[in-house]
């Protein structure tokens, strides 16, 4: 099979969504995005209020179709794995549903490509379908093997996967994005930032919030109540809050590509979470004075984190 890559998609109608996990697919789905806009593409976006407000911050032009987003019902108990198997019900029927929606919306709007960023149901089978993953292998426990073979079936729903990362052994998500699936190809990091720059470092710490509630609450507090006991000047971005300022800590919602890049370089050091799409980030603006803070429970970010842990520190 010939692989389809992203500058292959040209002067054609294309409808995307990204998981509404956190901010992480959405962000990372901007220069992609901007990619198919610059090759005369016509856009169509199935997303969450949220996730419109961001893409249309950052200026993308599409038509957007408002959805729901997947069911998450995160208790907070630092129990990610139960808290999927106890949403595992709401999430098939919502994938169900969302494969359901993709149908009818290439069929209204004339649709050539099907492209998802980690939402498993948003396929078609009747348009080229392509799925954008880094984890093709989950870091499961022994006794949670089966969640793979169930993992691979829905993989099979797509036509074509692109890994965001590089081929090994210089992939930065190691064994998650390593695959022997002929439809795979690796096409380099997805990051909003094209380069490391020097900029002064105006604080002394900075936390970046990302992931999905309650999580992302309870990592918000705990960093500001460190950093006002520290004293020292500070920032925490989080968009689920308002701007504001208490003492020596900056508070403040998502910030232009531009202005993110100079927070993200200009503190001394930055606290955020292990996930996938922040690494990426740090990799390309060439940031290492890194405190990474997994999400409790999550899999994922605990096997990024031990394989990340001593470049950043």
């Amino acid at each position: 099979m010939t692989p389809i890559l992203p500058h292959d998609i040209k002067n054609c109608k294309v409808l995307f969504s990204a998981l509404n996990w956190g901010y992480g697919h959405a962000m990372r789905s901007i220069v992609l995005l901007q990619k198919f806009i610059n090759q005369g593409c016509e856009l169509y976006l199935a997303c969450t209020e949220e996730q419109e407000n961001l893409y249309v911050s950052e200026g993308i032009i599409a038509e957007f179709i408002r959805i729901d987003g997947y069911p998450f019902d995160f208790s907070g108990k630092r129990s990610f794995s139960l808290d999927i198997i106890r949403n595992y019900k709401k999430l098939k029927l919502y994938m169900l549903y969302e494969q359901k929606q993709v149908e009818m919306l290439c069929r209204r709007y004339g649709i050539q490509y099907v492209i998802s960023d980690q939402s498993m149901g948003f396929y078609s089978y009747n348009t080229t379908s392509v799925l954008i993953t880094h984890q093709l292998n989950l870091p499961l426990k022994f006794y949670e093997k089966g969640a793979q073979w169930l993992y691979n079936r829905w993989l099979k729903n797509f036509r074509q996967i692109w890994i965001p990362d590089l081929s090994p052994p210089h992939n930065l998500a190691g064994k998650l994005s390593e695959t022997s699936f002929t439809n795979a190809s690796y096409i380099g990091f997805l990051s909003r930032f094209e380069s490391s720059c020097y900029c002064p470092k105006s604080y002394t710490f900075g936390a970046l919030i990302t992931g999905p509630e309650p999580y992302a609450r309870d990592f918000f507090d705990e960093c500001k109540t460190r950093f006002l006991a520290s004293g020292k000047k500070s920032f925490i971005i989080y968009n689920r809050t308002e701007n504001r300022t208490i003492e020596n800590l900056d508070i403040l919602q998502h910030q232009s590509t531009e202005n993110m890049q100079k927070y993200l370089c200009g503190t001394e050091l930055l606290v955020c979470r292990s996930g996938y799409s922040t690494l990426m980030d740090l990799q390309v603006l060439g940031i290492t004075n890194v405190e990474m803070h997994p999400t409790p429970g999550q899999n994922e970010q605990e096997y990024l984190w031990r394989l990340h842990k001593k470049s950043h520190h």
